[in-house]
């Protein structure tokens, strides 16, 4: 598999704007930064109303 590495003047090229150094992309998809995408789910829920408790255990599903 190969694997495209992009400068971040070629990610602003390609409207990928940010804090980012470089990236790179691959034939079968892209990644995501796990932490930030958890955080920004947490803002999106947390701006839409939900209540959310942090430190607790978890009862039943």
């Amino acid at each position: 598999m190969s694997a495209t590495y992009h400068p971040k003047e070629e990610l602003i090229q390609l409207g990928l704007a940010g804090p980012f150094h470089g990236g790179l992309t691959i034939p079968i998809g892209f990644s995501l930064n796990p932490r930030k995408y958890a955080a920004g789910l947490l803002r999106s829920a947390i701006s839409g109303g939900t209540k959310v408790y942090g430190n607790t255990a978890v009862e039943k599903i």
